[in-house]
């Protein structure tokens, strides 16, 4: 029979990892790790981050990030910086981590998200994790007034997500299924109808951040829905991560699907390559790669 001590060890270890998946490449080793990713689409998308954690134990974790992130929608641009943080603790069965995050195009957009994840280790390997989260939008806009002249305006709307996330794990293999849902305020229909008003001369298109899986996150998200398959080897790994959402100001839907191969040079130096696809209602399929490089010290 295992050891009730290493068993819970590596439920502590894999719940770490799946606490803090938002940062590509990083393993649940205590320790302090750097993290530099790049990601290219095929319609001129593109994505920089570099993330740093420090994990002191295997119960406390922090980490913060900053990042690039552009896509080229049809109407208009998207080039926005963003910045991250979280902090977490997993104990012998509860865990918890607070995380925020925001993504700002200065001229037309700006995204502000807020979350905390509560973390219950099952028997048999598996995981369960309560989400909730809150994202506020902001949008600058212009309108044609009398004798047409062009006036700035702005509108916010925000909205609060319920979710869960059930994970299972051993030595060798990882999996997860991952469910949230957004209901957004009243303000949601105003930015809705100005979108569509006449008087509109330039209204940012916030739906075109869905149609790249490197801003996906970023949007006004109605519904998200993942799986995620992952094999671990002596000195490498597989994952597969399938994924589907709605967008809310104009209810298309986006799939996605992505493998990614890992390998561990040295115990201090690790990279990861990822290739995918997205698809749904508003674009033509879109292939996306890159690479995350991570160093432990």
């Amino acid at each position: 029979m295992p050891d009730p001590k290493y068993a819970t060890h590596r439920l502590r270890t894999a719940v770490a990892a799946i606490l803090f998946a938002a940062l590509p490449g990083m393993s649940a080793a205590a320790g302090f790790t750097v993290t530099g990713s790049a990601y290219v689409d095929q319609d001129s998308g593109e994505s920089y981050d570099l993330d740093l954690r420090l994990r002191p134990s295997d119960a406390w974790s922090v980490s913060a990030g900053i990042g690039r992130s552009a896509t080229a929608g049809v109407g208009n641009d998207f080039d926005g910086t963003s910045w991250r943080a979280s902090a977490g603790w997993q104990g012998e069965r509860l865990g918890v981590a607070l995380n925020t995050r925001n993504w700002r195009d200065g001229g037309q957009f700006e995204s502000r998200n807020i979350g905390a994840d509560f973390t219950v280790l099952l028997p048999a390997g598996f995981v369960l994790t309560g989400l909730l989260r809150q994202r506020d939008l902001d949008l600058d806009y212009t309108i044609t007034g009398a004798l047409g002249r062009v006036f700035p305006a702005s509108a916010s709307f925000t909205g609060r997500g319920y979710g869960a996330e059930l994970g299972w794990s051993n030595q060798a293999w990882n999996a997860s299924v991952r469910a949230v849902g957004y209901s957004y305020d009243d303000a949601l229909d105003r930015v809705i109808a100005a979108a569509a008003a006449p008087t509109t001369r330039f209204f940012p298109r916030v739906q075109a951040l869905a149609d790249s899986m490197l801003t996906r996150a970023f949007g006004a998200t109605e519904r998200e829905l993942s799986v995620s398959v992952d094999r671990s080897f002596a000195r490498s790994g597989l994952r597969l991560d399938l994924s589907n959402s709605r967008e809310a100001l104009t209810g298309t839907t986006a799939n996605g699907i992505a493998a990614s191969y890992r390998y561990t040079i040295s115990p201090r130096v690790e990279f990861e390559g990822t290739v995918g696809v997205s698809d749904g209602d508003s674009l033509d399929a879109v292939t996306y790669g890159g690479l995350a490089a991570t160093l432990r010290l």
